[in-house]
């Protein structure tokens, strides 16, 4: 892991000395543009860890069936469906950031309790949380990809998309890379204390495989369950790991909740004013910040800048 850590940073700055860069560099100049491409990029890192997990809180502690464990995150996808196309109506309103700040309070809400749920917590409760997930996601991906587009000049519009798809799916790798390394890790740790009540007829290369992970756990479990180990002996020791693997599962959610608490205090303070472009509209009043001079400016020239880059009939502009 350190290792491509080592090697994503060797290949930026490899890439902002090159005078052919396939990875624009430079785009990470534009505050409006670092700002919420950070906010999206940390979300995905926290969402990819905490869908890492979950299937096995469902599936394995819970004992949920594949296809029941996948329903349970409709909530999720409805709570985006909901948001997202309803934030350009919030921006308008509000602004892009506090619409985008308060998405994130809802990202950081659900995963403090995520990171307090217990074993047996009732099935709507986890899909409110789930519902609370997805809408505060909706409200972060749409305005900050519009956002993302909206500072750029028309001749770049198309390698800012790249970019930010492309660290946005390098944020997820990470999130499940790290999220699942530190879960494995906490797992082994809070296991210890459970194998040292297992029986010592117990083999040795049995306990070696549980600590890899509670898929395996159960497993062994259940192979000696019906090798004729006494429930009574084997109940409590699937009880400890399974308890193992939830305390883990908390330690990943604390980690993606302080990872979106960073994500919202960067939009919140670092995110500029810009006003949401309006069709056919001039903007009233004084731009807010640099960047939303900018967004006026690109507006006030589209058509011309369309029409170079296109190769189109040359337009009349809003001034015209």
């Amino acid at each position: 892991m350190a290792a491509g850590i080592v090697l994503i940073a060797f290949f930026l700055w490899t890439e902002a000395r090159s005078d052919h860069a396939s990875f624009d560099v430079s785009l990470f100049r534009n505050r409006g543009y670092a700002v919420s491409l950070a906010a999206v990029s940390l979300s995905f890192f926290a969402m990819s860890g905490i869908t890492f997990s979950l299937p096995f809180y469902l599936q394995i502690l819970r004992g949920y069936s594949t296809l029941a464990a996948g329903l349970c995150f409709l909530p999720f996808a409805l709570g985006q469906l909901i948001a997202a196309p309803r934030s350009a109506a919030m921006v308008k309103r509000f602004g892009y950031r506090p619409v985008m700040t308060v998405g994130l309070v809802f990202v950081a809400v659900s995963m403090f309790m995520l990171a307090r749920v217990p074993m047996d917590a009732p099935l709507w409760a986890l899909l409110v949380v789930f519902f609370l997930f997805g809408f505060g996601m909706g409200n972060v991906i749409a305005p900050g990809s519009t956002v993302m587009q909206n500072v750029l000049p028309l001749a770049r519009a198309g390698a800012g998309s790249a970019v930010q798809n492309t660290v946005r799916q390098v944020a997820g790798a990470l999130g499940v890379a790290i999220v699942g390394t530190v879960l494995a890790t906490q797992y082994a740790a809070n296991l210890t204390s459970v194998l040292d009540k297992v029986p010592s007829t117990f083999p040795d290369e049995a306990k070696q495989a549980a600590t890899e992970s509670v898929i395996a756990a159960d497993q062994i479990l259940n192979q000696a369950l019906a090798q004729g180990a006494p429930a009574a002996v084997i109940d409590p020791l699937r009880a400890g790991a399974y308890e193992a693997f939830l305390s883990a599962a908390h330690v990943t959610s604390y980690i993606s909740l302080v990872v979106v608490v960073i994500a919202a205090l960067l939009v919140a303070f670092l995110l500029p004013q810009i006003t949401p472009p309006e069709r056919g509209d001039r903007a009233v009043g004084a731009p807010k910040d640099p960047a939303d001079a900018l967004v006026r400016e690109e507006i006030e020239h589209y058509s011309e800048e369309a029409a170079e880059e296109y190769g189109l009939p040359g337009k009349p502009g809003p001034e015209a």
